[in-house]
């Protein structure tokens, strides 16, 4: 008897997942739906998630065997597999299906990888995968290794995310080596309210200077909508526009600081409470605090109008994707956030203000205001200066 089995994933693991199966050879065929919806009850609540779909072929005995294939890469704790049996069809096909995981030989091996140097971000990898297991490749990272943009029409008036990071970055010049090796062995905190824009400046500084970005909020968001653990003990949380307790960040960030060592790093959006930042400066010296702030008005327009990929990649008012609803960069769809939905967004603006105030008090000595209602490129610009100059200025 024929299978037809039937398993969703994200988007950026659907090609993981089909390799692995046809290189164990536990199938004949697996069937790629890029881009499918499902609608689901979770918790209580209807949700919705943008997924792909994998119809894989194979015979009914190694149906068990496929299951725990699918297990072994899948990023979900509990992947949705649902098998079917094909009761007709072209019989030809179908025999084949049955015999072809067993013919052509034996699998073959992997190519050796080329030799390189040993990152100092290998074992934050690695906990990128425990946390997030449907992270994909971040945009910045997709943009240095090459990704080609996506073509926008006649029409378009506005540059792709891609092309804009790409601009921006090309719109300073490189720093001395000196100056680029001193900011990269910082520890760099980017502060600011939901919807300044910290993110992508977070992402513009790790490419220029070779610092680890490192987003807890961004973490917390993928982990909830990979299903681990963790991500849903986080959804209590994140989808009503909370905070996610402070212990549980706090650990969360200690393992990845402690991952770091002495490599620089930029912390996007943490510490955000007093006793966060308290509890940081007990692990690592901050050597920079940017507080990158705008109107409330400017950061509700951003924040109910902004969209995400899973790849990382992020789109709003001023950079619209070049599709509707697709993403630049790998061509995923887009997603908002729950928690930037009109509803939340009050709420989240309004915790975070309250409990803003004692966090700027610590870091009054170490503060650079920044005015985010500027050009992407024209607060990059002022980021840049400022670290540079106090690079120079500091004993090497």
């Amino acid at each position: 008897m024929v299978k037809l089995v039937l398993v969703t994933c994200p988007p950026d693991r659907a090609n993981e997942i089909a390799n692995h199966l046809l290189k164990e050879r536990v199938c004949a065929c697996v069937t790629i739906v890029p881009a499918v919806t499902s609608r689901y009850w979770w918790e209580g609540a209807l949700e919705t998630a943008e997924e792909s779909l994998l119809i894989v072929k194979c015979d009914g005995e190694l149906l068990d065997t496929v299951v725990e294939k699918v297990k072994e890469v899948h990023p979900y704790q509990v992947p949705e597999v649902v098998a079917v049996d094909v009761d007709g069809g072209n019989r030809d096909y179908l025999d084949w299906v049955k015999s072809a995981p067993g013919t052509g030989g034996n699998a073959p091996e992997p190519s050796p990888a080329a030799a390189r140097p040993p990152s100092p971000f290998a074992a934050l990898e690695e906990l990128d995968q425990a946390f997030t297991p449907a992270v994909g490749a971040n945009t910045m990272a997709m943009v240095a290794a090459g990704a080609t943009p996506v073509a926008r029409g006649p029409g378009a008036k506005t540059p792709s995310a891609s092309e804009t990071f790409q601009q921006i970055l090309a719109s300073v010049p490189d720093p001395a080596a000196e100056v680029r090796e001193h900011v990269g062995r910082m520890k760099v905190v980017m502060l600011g309210p939901p919807g300044a824009g910290k993110g992508t400046q977070a992402k513009l500084l790790a490419a220029r200077y070779g610092l680890r970005h490192i987003s807890p909020g961004d973490i917390i968001l993928k982990a909830v909508r990979g299903g681990t653990e963790f991500g849903r003990r986080a959804r209590e949380f994140t989808r009503t526009g909370k905070l996610v307790p402070d212990e549980q960040v706090n650990a969360m960030v200690e393992q990845y600081l402690e991952a770091l060592g002495e490599a620089g790093c930029v912390l996007d959006g943490f510490p955000r409470t007093l006793a966060q930042a308290e509890r940081l400066a007990e692990k690592v010296q901050i050597g920079f605090v940017f507080y990158i702030n705008a109107p409330q008005e400017v950061l509700i327009e951003r924040l109910t109008k902004r969209s995400y990929c899973d790849c990382g990649a992020s789109y709003g008012p001023a950079r619209p994707a070049a599709r509707a609803g697709l993403c630049d960069v790998c061509g995923g769809k887009l997603y908002q956030r729950e928690d930037d939905q009109p509803r939340h967004v009050l709420t989240r603006l309004d915790e975070y203000n309250s409990k803003t105030r004692e966090l700027l008090r610590f870091y009054r000595a170490l503060l650079r205001p920044v005015d985010a209602a500027q050009t992407m490129g024209e607060v990059f610009k002022q980021l840049c200066r400022l670290l540079e100059k106090q690079a120079q200025e500091e004993p090497r």
